[in-house]
């Protein structure tokens, strides 16, 4: 089962009928009820679908990057600031 939240994107394969899904990349998902185990995709207009859903279909996460930035060695040597703790 898929652990999805919102922003997070997924991706289709094997879906016949709408088979405009298969391969058409990240996805981003919103309103992730995680009782109810449903998801909404956000799907290009400009995405041809290919018809109508018929049955069947693969969802895979994909992880998207992440940009992350930090203070240069040499400013946090000359100033540390507080130091956190992580929990492993």
């Amino acid at each position: 089962p898929l652990d999805l939240d919102d922003g997070d994107h997924i991706s289709f394969s094997e879906v016949c009928g709408m088979t405009g899904l298969n391969g058409a990349g990240a996805l981003p998902v919103s309103d992730v009820s995680k009782g109810k185990k449903r998801f909404s995709v956000t799907v290009p207009a400009a995405q041809q679908l290919g018809g109508e859903y018929t049955r069947g279909g693969i969802v895979t996460e994909s992880r998207q990057p992440k940009r992350l930035s930090f203070r240069p060695l040499s400013d946090f040597l000359a100033l540390p600031g507080e130091l956190a703790e992580a929990d492993e």
